[in-house]
């Protein structure tokens, strides 16, 4: 008789997940893993997605528009589901959204994310997308633009998982006189 393995979905600090009391007040949409043409391809947890043109409901990996260096808006970070991981056992953790999967995706909230690149990430620091894949990362570098409304919210060294916040509103620093 199968048995499922749910110590991968009750631990703490698990990438993609919702943190704190920010499951309560976050917004949260679901979105087909689906691009224009009707193909997908798997993302993991915890990564950026855009929405594809012409289509309310799909989502694909990464961010799609600005240059090495920009500062653009994010639409959205794809949330872990226990349902997504029901898929495998025993269950190690590493499972995704596989092409035409229903995801969930957090447009307003705090997320465990896991930081790419070899810079460390620090409290309150911007966030780094990488344009094609999503990944988050500490420093901008060769395919990764600035995110305008997300931000880190612990610290931690390349490689590891700390809390990021993303908002549907455009942190812009306003000047006080």
């Amino acid at each position: 008789m199968p048995m499922q393995d749910y110590t991968v979905n009750t631990r703490d600090f698990v990438v993609g997940q919702l943190y704190g009391i920010s499951m309560t007040n976050s917004v949260r949409q679901s979105y087909s893993n689906l691009d224009e043409n009707g193909a997908g391809s798997d993302i993991g947890f915890a990564l950026a997605v855009q929405r594809v043109a012409g289509h309310d409901r799909r989502a694909i990996a990464g961010v799609g528009e600005g240059a090495d260096g920009d500062t653009v808006h994010i639409f959205g970070l794809t949330m872990r589901q226990i349902n997504t991981e029901q898929d495998t056992y025993p269950g190690t953790g590493e499972v995704s959204y596989h092409a035409g999967d229903v995801m969930g995706v957090l447009h307003d909230g705090m997320l465990t994310v896991e930081v790419a690149g070899s810079a460390a990430a620090v409290a309150d620091a911007p966030c780094f997308v990488n344009r094609t894949t999503g990944e988050i990362a500490a420093e901008a570098g060769a395919g990764y633009v600035q995110a305008a409304n997300m931000s880190f919210q612990s610290s931690g060294e390349a490689g590891s998982i700390v809390v990021a916040t993303i908002t549907q509103a455009v942190m812009t620093p306003v000047a006080i006189a």
